[in-house]
């Protein structure tokens, strides 16, 4: 537990320590259009959540966040506008540059959480699946470096809910200035210089450099397969009726450390997929159009994998789509479990990879590329600091 001493005396308001605080420069907006955020209750206490800044400054704004269900609750007893829409990217959204003024929402409700945390909410919240769908198009990447975003287009909170508020009342003023304060947050933020080590040192443990690696990572590297795999989207009905459906992986990518030997597949499934699900993926409908079946990724899968292979995945949901898939899940090792030096690393597979120093893969072939090279850096890491 930390010393008093070392507790850092915080704002409760843009929650950012005292000598970091950037309310003054929120300005206050009369906007017209009422906002509703809906946030998701593990975005709450992010140091560089940026629903608060946009209630702060909104003079009609309203900010819930709990669990889904209380939530959805609490959505419920809104007084709900006749001119009520939601800011959520689909293939039946509307752009809001395209609206004419009798056609803009009164009232906007605007989701604040990750890609798949908005996908619950939207699933859980019964009240939101009613309502007319609108969305952005934006012009450059989003100005939030501190969080990465799934896509190069998506947008944080505030960006998204000032672009909103720019289309909808293009003549409310403090819009840009609430902008400008969003990106003093950023640079402050970014000018702090990052100690060389983020993680506690177990000092008891100096006589081993990773006492805690797991033996199979120290084995005969032929026999280690680094893999990552991407879920196939559910529909918002479809998960609504059947929250556990299982989806089969719709990309699946393995390499077998130490050889040449790799296993990349596309797969086909009945999703109908728009451009944000495409953009996500950084796959093109080209790619699907060469794609295997289930059947063939079975067979090609068990050729790959022996019976003495150890598979090593960073999240265990890869693992289960090969059981979603219909197949055995051979012996597993999920990186995102291992602990060394005392510690359980948190964060993103990028996340770690920065803690530790290590660049990031730029690899953007598509996501699961990236994402596989990070995991096979990983795993080379552990395997020399404790060679």
């Amino acid at each position: 537990m930390p010393r008093p001493d070392q507790i850092r005396d915080r704002c409760y308001t843009c929650y950012r320590p005292r000598g970091g605080c950037f309310c003054d420069l929120i300005p206050r907006v009369e906007n017209q259009t009422d906002v509703v955020i809906l946030q998701h209750r593990r975005e709450r206490f992010h140091a560089f959540n940026t629903a608060r800044i946009v209630h702060k400054a909104l003079v009609r704004s309203t900010l819930l966040v709990d669990h889904n269900k209380r939530l959805a609750e609490a959505a419920g007893r809104l007084p709900i506008s006749n001119r009520s829409g939601i800011l959520y990217p689909s293939p039946d959204a509307r752009l809001l540059s395209d609206l004419k003024p009798e056609e803009r929402p009164h009232q906007m409700f605007v989701i604040d959480g990750t890609w798949q945390q908005a996908k619950t909410l939207m699933r859980d919240i019964p009240m939101l699946q009613e309502l007319p769908r609108f969305r952005l198009n934006p012009s450059e990447p989003s100005r939030y470096r501190i969080r990465r975003e799934p896509t190069m287009t998506a947008l944080s909170t505030v960006e998204a809910t000032v672009q909103a508020l720019q289309w909808l009342e293009p003549d409310t003023t403090g819009l840009q200035q609430l902008l400008a304060a969003f990106e003093t947050m950023v640079d402050r933020q970014l000018a702090i210089p990052k100690p060389e080590q983020h993680w506690r040192k177990n000092l008891r443990r100096r006589g081993a450099p990773n006492p805690n690696v797991p033996k199979v990572l120290m084995g005969d590297t032929k026999r280690i397969v680094v893999a990552y795999g991407e879920r196939a989207p559910l529909d918002l009905a479809d998960t609504a009726s059947s929250p556990n459906a299982s989806t089969p992986p719709i990309f699946w990518n393995a390499k077998r450390l130490g050889t040449d030997q790799s296993l990349r597949m596309v797969i086909r499934n009945d999703e109908d997929f728009d451009e944000n699900d495409y953009r996500y993926l950084n796959l093109t409908p080209d790619d699907f159009a060469s794609a295997v079946s289930v059947t063939e990724f079975r067979k090609a899968w068990s050729q790959f994998i022996r019976a003495d292979d150890s598979l090593v995945v960073y999240h265990s949901r890869t693992a289960q789509l090969l059981a979603e898939a219909g197949m055995d899940v051979p012996h597993c090792l999920t990186l995102k479990s291992v602990q060394w030096q005392g510690i359980r690393p948190a964060g993103t597979l990028e996340a770690i990879l920065q803690q530790l120093g290590l660049q990031a893969s730029e690899e953007r072939t598509s996501r699961g590329d990236e994402r596989l090279e990070n995991a096979i850096r990983l795993v080379e890491y552990l395997r020399q600091a404790n060679a």
